[in-house]
């Protein structure tokens, strides 16, 4: 994880304003889709992009690389 500006995260969106892929999460698991097996890689995918867009509110970023296996 780095910050985008070097320094400390800043504040983004506030509580209770959902952001696309947060919409998009909660709307996975309101269409049941916590409880079908079939759609694990979904789900694995909106959690990503959900801890992204958290993340780039506070000014963070990840980096889509792998660490190194030993």
């Amino acid at each position: 994880m780095r910050c985008a500006d070097g320094g400390p995260g800043r504040r983004g969106a506030g509580p209770g304003r959902l952001r696309p892929a947060a919409g998009l999460f909660v709307q996975f698991f309101a269409n049941a889709g916590g409880h079908d097996e079939s759609r694990v890689q979904e789900a694995a995918h909106l959690l990503v992009e959900w801890t992204k867009e958290s993340m780039a509110a506070h000014g963070w970023y990840l980096k889509d690389v792998l660490p190194e296996q030993p």
